[in-house]
């Protein structure tokens, strides 16, 4: 008996000892938001902002600029397509909001539990377009998009009329945030003529489109 609680105690020892790997969940500053506005996440995980937008961004704890301890935490300056990672070690409930749009409602909550996150398996695949820039565009237009987990992603462009003009990928892609260019022409290697046209990203029978134009 005592043998068998001297095992069970070493082994605990060594689980805490050697704690699940922490997790980067990404947040996107999109369209004067934050993409998921809500995470939930577990202790030691970090959250990595990405500001997808022409527009500057800040990244700042607190409910508010009449938040006594607004910005004691973190009170970050995300310039376009700049990224900020904060770790948080502590249970709590940590809200943020966006200085210069703070009255267009530019918030978002982190929650942090005790629990694990999710599994892989139950984290949605959730693609999402992100602005296409530039918009309207001349030449290559840029079109960034975000995978909560590993998947065969497809992106398309369609016309007004919904006909496909090209595949832009069709690929198994990991998670996170991508950036693909479309050059412009079509499945037969021609300028694609102006005019509106969607771009279309599929993954794990989920869709998602997001319209732009195109002028030549």
């Amino acid at each position: 008996m005592r043998r068998a609680c001297i095992t069970i105690a070493l082994l605990i020892a060594a689980f805490l000892s050697h704690p699940a790997a922490a997790n980067v969940i990404d947040v996107f500053a999109q369209e004067f938001e934050f993409v998921p506005a809500e995470v939930g996440i577990a202790p030691g995980d970090s959250i990595r902002w990405t500001n997808v937008m022409l527009a500057t961004h800040t990244v700042t704890n607190g409910t508010g600029s009449s938040d006594p301890l607004a910005g004691s935490i973190f009170d970050v300056i995300l310039v376009p397509e700049d990224q900020f990672a904060f770790q948080f070690d502590s249970l709590g409930v940590y809200p943020y909001f966006c200085r210069p749009h703070e009255q267009m409602n530019m918030r978002g909550t982190i929650y942090v539990s005790g629990f694990p996150a999710a599994i892989e398996d139950e984290v949605p695949i959730a693609p999402t377009l992100l602005p296409i820039a530039p918009n309207p565009s001349s030449r290559a237009a840029s079109i960034p998009f975000a995978l909560g987990r590993a998947a065969h992603a497809r992106l398309e462009i369609f016309d007004a009329q919904g006909r496909r003009v090209a595949v832009v990928f069709d690929e198994n892609t990991s998670a996170g945030f991508h950036r693909r260019e479309w050059d412009g022409r079509d499945e037969a290697g021609c300028d694609a003529p102006s005019g509106i046209y969607f771009a279309r990203l599929t993954a794990g029978g989920q869709a998602e489109s997001r319209r732009f134009v195109r002028l030549r």
